[in-house]
């Protein structure tokens, strides 16, 4: 039997196959015969089509994998086995006993789901203010009083009652489903138990959310979020297309097994589409429309900054533990910030992180770019910096895009052609690349003097972003006619 802990990763590889031998063996776990037999039982059970269901199963194996101990979090554990279905059986007597059993719908011009936090629904707000009767999908407190403030009707979908719906029918096929799976677990000694209970839980949340509020289009901003199962119960319950904005550059690491009817991209190209399939995602098609976050925080009234010679874009990659060529590539890319400090101590620079920066925690990295005495920023909006800018580098940054929309000189860092995983497949002009220290030395010098021009088509990469929110509401406006 294929076991999920059997899986050793090769910190060594390229790093764009090292996540397509993550998904390899998923796939080849979650195909084998025990797998396929209880996900084809549970679909008959809950009338859910099984390939909802094994994409869902997917999806849940991967994010099982943790980045920090490059492992699977399915350790063997009787006590822990036990507990998990002593908690789920009792959710489920529950949800039987209290429960839902009818919920009136009511129907809404459009759904923004998975808005997390104030920052993502001033985001959405051009389009959201141009329907007369939005909803907002939410589980955070904060932004529920917010919309409640501006009257606009929201659900805290984890603060709903449940629906009983699925249970009335099915509850006792279920424990024994259940039961069969746990006794599997405890003969085999694995712990893919918790899989299937999550399998069940999202589909009570999405029939409870769908029975309550739809509409025939949901828009969000994270594709590598969203759930088969919530959208198979969106459809089922009168709804039309799942659509997703573009929000990051489509590193293989978020691009597994998500499900998209159409993802509204930053350029006029295919490859995101295309890698998305790579790494077994359902995607129907792309629409290029600039970037949301852009729109929401470049084209608005900024606060005077003096020119900047040179903005570094910081980030925090989240594969430097997984491979060892980022790693070494990373840390490469910070002395040669350091090194070109140094021999250029007349230019301009500053490093605006991300505003969720809250300190270093890599003491390699500090040690480099504290001696390097260059002023590092979290604070303020770094679309204003960029704005102000001559030359913009990152390692990995979406900016990078979005600040060619504005005819920037921006360019990714990526020493010894080492970061396939965020550039495989997306075939960006090798002229947007910096790949030596002497490239890195002589293309920032010679754009801050001045800059070179090119006749690179730029709208692959990223529209101009000054009209996102009208480009998604006609796109909105002509699928739901």
């Amino acid at each position: 039997m294929n076991r999920l802990n059997n899986f050793k990763l090769n910190k060594d590889l390229d790093s764009n196959q090292i996540y397509l031998s993550l998904k390899r063996h998923i796939d080849e776990y979650t195909n084998q015969d025990d797998h396929k037999k209880y996900l084809n039982e549970l679909s008959k059970i809950l009338d859910i089509p099984n390939h909802i269901l094994d994409l869902k199963f997917k999806r849940i194996v991967y994010n099982n994998f943790d980045l920090n101990s490059l492992k699977f979090n399915n350790k063997f554990s009787f006590v822990k086995l036990f507990l998990n279905l002593i908690i789920f059986i009792t959710f489920l007597f529950c949800v039987k006993i209290f429960g839902r059993n009818k919920i009136s719908q009511t129907r809404f011009d459009v759904i923004i789901d998975e808005v997390d936090g104030i920052r993502q629904f001033k985001k959405f707000n051009k389009i959201i203010e141009k329907f007369n009767s939005p909803i907002i999908f939410t589980r955070n407190k904060t932004v529920q009083d917010e919309l409640e403030n501006r009257g606009i009707k929201s659900i805290r979908y984890n603060r709903i009652i449940p629906s009983k719906i699925l249970l009335i029918k099915n509850f006792l096929s279920l424990i024994i489903f259940y039961f069969q799976v746990f006794m599997k677990n405890l003969m085999i000694k694995e712990n893919y138990f918790i899989f299937y209970t999550k399998i069940l839980l999202a589909a009570i949340k999405s029939e409870t959310l769908f029975s309550k509020a739809i509409s025939e289009i949901v828009l969000q901003d994270r594709f590598y979020i969203n759930c088969p199962i919530k959208n198979y119960f969106f459809k089922k319950y009168g709804g039309r297309k799942i659509m997703c904005c573009q929000n990051h550059l489509a590193e293989s690491g978020i691009c597994f097994y998500s499900d998209i009817d159409i993802l509204f991209s930053f350029g006029n190209e295919k490859k995101t589409e295309k890698k998305l399939r790579i790494f077994g995602s359902r995607i129907d098609s792309t629409i290029p429309v600039g970037s949301l976050s852009m729109e929401r925080e470049c084209f608005i009234e900024n606060e005077n900054l003096s020119e900047i010679d040179l903005l570094i874009v910081g980030v925090i990659p989240a594969h430097l533990k997984m491979s060892n060529r980022i790693c070494e590539s990373y840390y490469k890319y910070l002395n040669w910030i350091k090194n070109f400090l140094e021999e250029n101590p007349k230019i301009k620079v500053l490093y605006k992180h991300h505003a969720s920066f809250v300190g270093m925690v890599d003491p390699r990295e500090q040690q480099i770019l504290n001696s390097s005495n260059i002023k590092i920023l979290s604070k303020g909006n770094s679309y204003s910096f960029l704005k102000k800018s001559k030359v913009v580098i990152s390692y990995c940054s979406t900016m990078i895009l979005e600040g060619l929309s504005l005819k920037k000189k921006c360019f990714f860092v990526d020493p010894d052609d080492s970061g396939s995983n965020f550039f495989s497949y997306h075939d960006y002009d090798r002229y947007f690349y910096i790949k030596s220290y002497q490239e890195f030395c002589e293309k920032i010098i010679s754009n801050i003097k001045a800059p070179e021009a090119t006749k690179i088509n730029l709208d692959r990469m990223c529209l101009n972003s000054d009209d996102v929110s009208e480009k998604i509401y006609k796109r909105l406006m002509l699928l739901k006619n």
